[in-house]
């Protein structure tokens, strides 16, 4: 998260590689994508560490039927199964309510962007410059927590559902501090306090894995990615649409009303924890 924002500014800063645009967005639309394709590439030379079950029918198979078979119906009606089938010790509710977590978590996370600079521009009144540089200084605890954090818990005896509850709580406390400190300093606050909540997603999906056998974590998170487009795409008509109605008497209001909303999975981690465990 670091170096993508800071050199994501830089990019940006750069004179345009390519016509005669004000802002060197191709830049970092190009940087972007040759990042995708890298990981593209490591992904396919990814080597499963359970045992894939072949049919040695479709060996021959040509290019055009591989891809008629993984995207025919009954794919989708397979993969809608993983999540209703009846498993022990609730299962099945337990696989349901982690994997919304997640898609709330991730969306609050990552759906703010739609209003961030509009937000601190409004709100604090900063130039591009001037926030991609106070983004870059607000992204250090959370990357530093994100990388040590998981880490350091489960060595203090932490459960997986214990961190998840710590993640989900910090998380909250990152968008209500700047929901109600409307200042620099509120901003900063934010991150510094709340730079545990990318943790949560961490061990949500960690509580998935240990909820679902190897074999079908794939359709998990493939399921899972795909609610979290989703539910994306609502926070992001939700973060665009409160920021508006209320940026003029209450521009905090946003911030404050995605704080609550992960009361929900902070709820689920407490069920877990306390009930189930």
């Amino acid at each position: 998260m670091l170096g993508a924002s800071y050199s994501s500014g830089a990019i940006f800063a750069m004179k345009p590689w390519f016509g005669d645009h004000r802002k060197n967005y191709v830049g970092v639309l190009l940087t972007s994508l040759l990042m995708y394709v890298f990981g593209l590439i490591y992904a396919v030379f990814m080597k499963a560490n359970f045992v894939i079950d072949t049919n040695p029918e479709k060996d021959g198979a040509s290019f055009l039927q591989v891809v008629k078979d993984v995207f025919r119906l009954s794919r989708a009606k397979e993969c809608l199964a993983t999540f209703t089938k009846k498993r022990p010790n609730q299962g099945r509710l337990r696989l349901i309510l982690l994997i919304t977590s997640g898609a709330v978590c991730d969306a609050a996370l990552f759906s703010e962007d739609g209003i961030a600079y509009q937000f601190a521009q409004r709100v604090y009144g900063l130039t591009e410059d001037a926030y991609t540089s106070l983004l870059t200084l607000g992204y250090i605890p959370p990357t530093i927590a994100t990388s040590i954090g998981p880490s350091l818990l489960k060595f203090l005896g932490f459960s997986d559902a214990s961190i998840a509850i710590f993640g989900c709580l910090s998380l909250s406390v990152f968008f209500i501090i700047r929901g109600i400190f409307l200042s620099i300093r509120g901003y900063i606050a934010g991150y510094v306090i709340g730079s545990c909540g990318r943790i949560s997603n961490v061990a949500i999906r960690s509580l998935i894995v240990s909820t679902v056998d190897s074999a079908e974590s794939a359709q998990v998170f493939t399921l899972s990615t795909a609610l979290e487009t989703i539910v994306g795409l609502g926070a992001t008509f939700l973060y665009t649409s409160v920021f508006t109605l209320t940026i003029t008497h209450q521009p905090g209001a946003v911030m404050l009303l995605v704080g609550s909303i992960i009361l929900y999975p902070l709820a689920v981690s407490f069920w877990i924890r306390f009930v189930q465990i």
